[in-house]
């Protein structure tokens, strides 16, 4: 039995409905990888890592978060070591995390500074190895480090300042080349709540003082 016009009518207007949502669809997607392919080129694929020495008490803590890609440094050896954790602002170098086997890289550029302090070692330390040394040109890193592994060490100072340790409040050092990059900062203390207090008190004093005096001015006019 053949279908009826009628049917084969709305088979066909089916159809094309289908095939222009279909189509519309597909003109979307177009779209949607196609801004995302713009992003994707425009969006550079550096990891990074961010080592901020903060002032913590009575004491100064270097910590590191982020990873690196390696792509653009040379390897100078697989079988270097670091011994120690410190800082040394004059000679652009920070080591933070648990000393040990090291992988040496060198090709990096720099860019800034931390200070005019000199060699101090850490009291203590945690976590994955990292150490940018801008006086010889050496980045170390643990031992057969893979591009973008997470890195997490600590160093810490104690009973110190930043003053005491040479650092510029405020300074930041950049390491860089084709692949990614470390920047560490010198981060600005932050006055304790108490310390911000004081001087608006002050001056709260001093309008309230002010405010007296002039009622009093005020209340002895008419007298006059």
């Amino acid at each position: 039995m053949k279908p009826s016009p009628r049917l084969n009518i709305v088979s066909k207007l089916q159809a094309k409905l289908s095939d222009r949502r279909a189509g519309r669809m597909a003109s979307s997607l177009g779209k949607i990888l196609l801004v995302g392919g713009f992003i994707a080129l425009a969006t550079p694929a550096r990891a990074a890592l961010t080592i901020n020495i903060q002032q913590f008490g009575s004491d100064v803590v270097a910590s590191e978060s982020g990873s690196l890609d390696l792509s653009g440094l040379g390897l100078v050896t697989s079988s270097g070591s670091t011994s120690i954790a410190l800082l040394y602002p004059t000679g652009g170098t920070i080591a933070v995390g648990t000393p040990g086997s090291s992988s040496v890289y060198t090709g990096f550029s720099t860019v800034g500074s931390l200070g005019s302090g000199g060699f101090t070692v850490a009291s203590s330390y945690t976590g994955t190895l990292t150490e940018a040394d801008k006086a010889d040109s050496y980045l170390f890193l643990p031992h057969n480090y893979t591009s973008g592994t997470q890195l997490n060490g600590t160093a810490t100072w104690n009973n110190t300042d930043f003053s005491t340790l040479g650092l510029t409040p405020g300074a930041s050092l950049v390491f860089s080349w084709s692949g990614d990059s470390i920047t560490v900062n010198a981060v600005t203390p932050v006055p304790e709540p108490a310390t911000a207090v004081l001087p608006m008190l002050g001056i709260l004093f001093l309008l309230a003082i002010w405010q007296r005096r002039r009622s009093l001015r005020m209340q002895a006019a008419p007298l006059a």
